[in-house]
């Protein structure tokens, strides 16, 4: 027996498309963030070693400020992508549930702000002098981790859409009386 569904009444299709492009904004910021925090444990290591770079890093340190200001961008883009997504996920949710604003509000809505905001603030504290070699590495020990943290923090964006994804879904079953339970019919059936 093949499981089939009952035609469902879902969210229109360009709330669909703004879903998966707020994903892939999040996923290439998480990548910016990996490649930076890949090239601080190299340049931690060269630091600590004196060992030569790879090529791939040196040209990554010498276009900085346009790697930083892609990732940067990459950041802005999925963090204002959140806020209109949001917007209009309670839009789309507004007449299906009896209290929009509590259906699309997740715990780790309010974690991913700390876990993406925190670090900006840390490292503008942390870099304001650089006095000795040692500095320098710890400097770049710091980097390496609020770079992880705000990859960290892409996931528990990504966990806060899938559930409020989910959410809207179900409230536009709900309001047309059609359950989430498959049908089982034999093969061949339309």
């Amino acid at each position: 027996m093949t499981e089939r569904f009952f035609p469902e009444n879902r969210p229109p299709r360009r709330w669909e498309l703004g879903t998966l492009a707020l994903v892939l904004t999040a996923v290439v910021a998480c990548v910016f963030d990996t490649m930076t925090a890949v090239n601080a444990v190299f340049v931690r290591q060269y630091l600590l070693d004196g060992d030569t770079l790879p090529a791939v890093v040196r040209w990554c340190l010498a276009n900085d400020k346009g790697i930083d200001l892609l990732g940067f961008l990459a950041i802005l883009g999925y963090l204002l992508g959140f806020v209109a997504w949001r917007t209009r996920t309670v839009d789309h949710v507004r007449g299906r549930v009896p209290n929009p604003a509590k259906a699309i509000w997740h715990w780790t809505i309010p974690v991913w702000l700390v876990m993406l905001l925190v670090p900006f603030g840390v490292q503008e504290f942390a870099s304001l002098e650089v006095s000795s070699p040692g500095y320098a590495v710890r400097i770049q020990e710091l980097d390496i981790a609020l770079h992880g943290l705000r990859g960290a923090a892409v996931l528990v964006l990504l966990l806060a859409v899938w559930v409020l994804r989910r959410r809207v879904h179900r409230a536009y079953a709900i309001t047309d009386g059609v359950t989430w339970t498959p049908v089982m019919r034999p093969p061949g059936m339309p």
